[in-house]
């Protein structure tokens, strides 16, 4: 009963039943993973989503919901109890007050997906996959990220090799015929997968075949299908094979394998090559750096993540913005705190990981439309941040402008800062949970020493 929550395969199956074909279950099932459940209801899609917060097999399970429309997140607990025959499932749902009027119709949603789930179980016994798949959407386009499974500058970054990684080699002859081969050295051992293309379909299928040939003599076969969305690409990732199933029929119900585990580790890697190659800025002076981004709307939403102290706390720093010129503030940056997900922040910043606050002040207050603000007052007189939106259609677009910069290291500061909390920004925006801070940044700061030519030492 747990696992029907968690598996896709389950889910399709009871969620909504009657109402009209799923056409998307994305699950990601750890605490801080995601989830997301679009259902054709007549000529409209249906979308829920959400963050799992507590996955406590098989007696709890936790998450937000949302739903189309609706800026704040509700709470969802459900305990399972073993009982004689069956399970009991006892479900809460904690809404918002100003949507009280929405209750009896929630209640009743409930419990129709928990009667669908009942007869899903009746009808539908447990077997073993075959085949192991994986769902992620990414901020890119399908062409970005067939050219991360293909492009050997990409490759290197992410798949088959880890921040660990002492050294390594690829070779990719990207054809159907055409062979490929990673080896990863790690402390002092080298480990190499290989295998050959049997489809090269860009920008929307790639199909190899996937040996370690110091494990074992089989090879599993990969297919990637990438397909646009709203929000950028959805990627599905199967794997089927001798070795795959044998590795999942080992595993009790609900559990995840290593090459699961694998392949959601680089993922997280591949996020943060796509962010860093995604939307960099530009030098338009000697003084300045400039960024675009085009944001899901509407115009206020947008103005909302930028200047409410909470919703900015998520993906840059939070603080009570004053609605007033000449007024002064501070920010709090709290690294850590903007992701779910974890990853170690660079030694040099370190001494910072429980948090920093900084000094400002509103120069400029135009809202919806234009917002500036000091920033490193403590630095020859300061530099300014100037954001600047503008509706285009059901989108924004969001110019920053960081100018009045001192020298090469603040611009190299900034650069590298910003292009990745937008990065951030972008994710919170779109309904997704981003990466870790540091995961994202990686190596941007030295893509923009080269990118500007700056006369300045990355950390």
């Amino acid at each position: 009963m747990f696992d029907a929550w968690l598996r896709p395969e389950m889910v399709r199956h009871w969620f909504a039943p009657g109402l009209g074909p799923m056409t998307r279950v994305e699950i990601d099932p750890v605490p801080g993973g995601r989830f997301h459940f679009d259902q054709q209801r007549g000529e409209e899609i249906a979308r829920h989503w959400g963050t799992y917060q507590v996955i406590e097999r098989p007696r709890r399970l936790v998450f937000t919901w949302q739903v189309d429309g609706v800026e704040e997140a509700d709470t969802v607990s459900i305990e399972f109890t073993a009982q004689e025959g069956g399970c009991r499932i006892t479900l809460t749902h904690d809404m918002d007050a100003r949507f009280a009027g929405y209750r009896d119709a929630t209640q009743r949603g409930w419990r129709t997906m928990l009667g669908g789930l009942g007869q899903g179980l009746v009808a539908q016994p447990e077997s073993t996959p075959q085949a192991l798949v994986l769902t992620r959407e990414f901020n890119a386009t399908p062409e970005q990220l067939f050219s991360a499974w293909t492009d050997p500058a990409r490759v290197r970054q992410w798949l088959f090799t880890s921040p660990q990684s002492e050294a390594g080699e690829q070779h990719l002859d990207v054809r159907e015929g055409g062979r490929w081969e990673i080896t990863d050295v790690r402390e002092g051992q080298s480990y190499t997968v290989c295998g050959e293309y049997l489809e090269v379909s860009p920008p929307t299928k790639l199909v190899f075949t996937l040996a370690m040939p110091q494990v074992s003599p089989n090879s599993d076969r990969i297919t990637i299908t990438l397909h646009a969305t709203a929000q950028g690409c959805l990627m599905v990732l199967r794997q089927e094979g001798e070795d795959i199933a044998a590795e999942l029929s080992a595993l009790q119900g609900g559990a995840s394998g290593g090459s699961e585990q694998g392949w959601l580790e680089m993922f997280r890697a591949l996020a943060g090559v796509l962010a860093r190659h995604r939307g960099e800025g530009e030098r338009t002076a000697h003084d300045q750096v400039r960024f675009e981004r085009l944001l899901p709307g509407p115009l206020e939403r947008v103005w909302a993540w930028i200047a409410d102290g909470e919703k900015r706390a998520q993906w840059l720093g939070g603080g009570d913005l004053p609605d007033r010129v000449g007024a002064r503030f501070q920010i709090h940056f709290h690294h850590q705190r903007l992701s779910p997900l974890q990853a170690p922040s660079p030694a040099w910043f370190q001494p910072y990981d429980q948090g920093v606050s900084s000094d400002h002040e509103v120069l400029l207050y135009e809202p919806p439309h234009r917002l500036m603000i000091s920033w490193d007052e403590h630095e020859q007189g300061g530099s300014q941040v100037l954001f600047e939106l503008t509706p285009e259609g059901d989108r924004v677009r969001l110019v920053l402008t960081h100018q009045r910069l001192a020298n090469d290291a603040a611009m190299l500061s900034v650069s590298g800062g910003w292009h990745t909390h937008l990065a951030m920004l972008e994710e919170k925006l779109a309904g997704r949970t981003p990466e870790s801070f540091w995961t994202l940044f990686g190596d941007i700061e030295h893509r923009y020493v080269t990118r500007f030519g700056l006369a300045a030492t990355p950390h």
